[in-house]
C-alpha cells in the first residue's frame, strides 16, 4: 500500500501493489511451499518471485484454487490483467500469452466469479487523482482470458463519470458491486457503490439507478468491498473532513437496496462515535492519518479489516476485527485492534 504515479498523478493503492509483492502475498495460497513457514517459495517464479517488465504496474491478486493466481494493474495507459500457473509462470493459455487488456485505464481489484469468470474494477480517468474525464470501469473476461461478450458492452462496464472504482467483489445470483468514489457537488470526492447484473446491466433496484452515495463526509472513498450471501455489502476505506488534513479509517455495511444498515456499527476505536451502519477507527493520536484498505469475510460472519495508520510520516499496519454486528471483536488485540 502505498502511492503509485499513473500519467504522472499520484493515486493510493488499494490492494497488493507490485508484481512482486502480490507474488510473495500469493504464497500464502500456493499448496506446496518450500522451506519453513513464511519463507519464499524458492519453487515460486525467481528465487519466490514473478515479475513482469519495465511499464507495468500490479494493484491486486486473487488467487485460484488449482494455485494459479490472476493479478490486474496496468501496462502503460492501458488496463493490464495476468495469470500465473502454480509456479510462477505466465500462463500461455490465458490471453495472449497470459496476458489481456481490456483497453485504456487502470484496474484496482479483481475476484472470480463461481464459473471462473474474472471480474475487475478501476477507473478510465486521464487524470486519476482527480478524474475530470473518464469514469468507473468495470471488466469481465473468461477464465481463457477473453473478454466475455454477454458482460456489460463487449465485456466492458463504464459507469460514474468522475468515479474510480477501488474494490470489486461477487454477490448472489451473478451480480457484480464496485466501490470507491466520485466527485460530489462540492467538488470534493465521496463513497460511490454500485451494483450490476449477471449481464453486466446497472441494477435499478440498488440505490439511485444502480449507484449508492454514501456521504460520510469530504475526501471519504471505499477502497474495498465484501458482499455477504443476504446480498449486504460491506465496505472499508476512508473518510476526511477535506482537504485531506485528518483521515479516518472506516467499515461500514450497506443493505442490498444500498442504504446504510442501521443494524451495522455504531462503534468506534477508541469510543468516541456512534453512527448507525459505520465502524470508525481513529488514530488515538491527534494530526494521525489511517485507512482500512482491505477487507473480507469470515465464516462465522465477522469481519477482517486491514490497512495502516501513520504518526510523523511513519506507517505501521493495522488489523481490525469486528463482529457480525459491526462491534471490535472482545479478545482480538487491544478492543478488536491489533497495530
Amino acid at each position: 500500500m502505498g502511492a503509485e504515479t499513473r500519467r504522472g498523478t499520484p493515486r493510493p493503492r488499494t490492494a497488493l501493489a507490485g508484481l512482486a509483492v502480490a507474488a510473495a502475498a500469493f504464497l500464502a495460497f500456493a499448496p506446496s511451499a518450500l522451506g519453513a513457514a513464511g519463507d519464499l517459495d524458492a519453487g515460486y517464479g525467481t528465487g519466490g518471485f514473478a515479475k513482469l517488465g519495465a511499464g507495468t504496474a500490479l494493484n491486486a491478486v486473487a488467487a485460484e484454487p488449482d494455485g494459479s493466481a490472476v493479478a490486474v494493474g496496468t501496462a502503460g495507459a492501458n488496463t493490464l490483467v495476468v495469470k500465473f500457473d502454480s509456479s510462477g509462470k505466465l500462463d500461455k493459455s490465458f490471453g495472449n500469452g497470459g496476458v489481456a487488456t481490456a483497453g485504456a485505464g487502470e484496474l484496482s481489484s479483481v475476484a472470480i466469479q463461481g464459473d471462473g469468470s474474472i471480474v475487475a474494477a478501476g477507473d478510465n480517468c486521464t487524470q486519476p487523482a482527480f478524474c475530470t474525464v473518464g469514469g468507473m470501469l468495470v471488466v469481465r473476461f473468461t477464465d481463457k482470458g477473453a473478454l466475455d461478450k454477454s458482460f456489460g458492452t463487449g465485456g466492458v462496464v463504464k459507469a460514474l463519470p468522475t468515479g474510480r472504482a477501488f474494490g470489486v467483489g461477487v454477490g448472489p445470483n451473478g451480480t457484480v458491486v464496485a466501490a470507491g468514489d466520485v466527485k460530489f457537488t462540492d467538488t470534493f470526492r465521496r463513497i460511490a457503490v454500485i451494483r450490476l447484473d449477471s449481464s453486466g446491466k446497472l441494477d435499478k433496484t440498488f440505490g439511485t439507478g444502480g449507484g449508492a452515495i454514501v456521504d460520510l463526509g469530504p475526501d471519504s472513498s471505499a477502497k474495498s468491498v465484501a458482499v455477504q450471501q443476504d446480498a449486504k455489502i460491506v465496505i472499508s476505506g476512508s473518510i476526511g473532513p477535506a482537504a485531506k488534513q485528518v483521515v479516518n479509517a472506516f467499515v461500514a455495511r450497506l443493505t442490498s437496496k444500498g442504504a446504510l444498515d442501521a443494524s451495522f456499527g455504531g462503534a468506534s476505536t477508541p469510543p468516541v462515535s456512534n453512527v448507525p451502519g459505520v465502524y470508525f477507527y481513529f488514530h488515538p493520536v491527534s494530526g494521525a492519518n489511517s485507512t482500512l484498505n482491505a477487507s473480507v469475510l469470515d465464516p462465522a460472519g465477522g469481519i477482517a479489516a486491514a490497512g495502516w495508520d501513520s504518526q510523523d510520516v511513519q506507517r505501521k499496519a493495522v488489523f481490525v476485527r469486528l463482529t457480525c454486528a459491526g462491534k471490535p471483536q472482545a479478545g482480538f488485540g487491544a478492543g478488536g485492534v491489533k497495530g
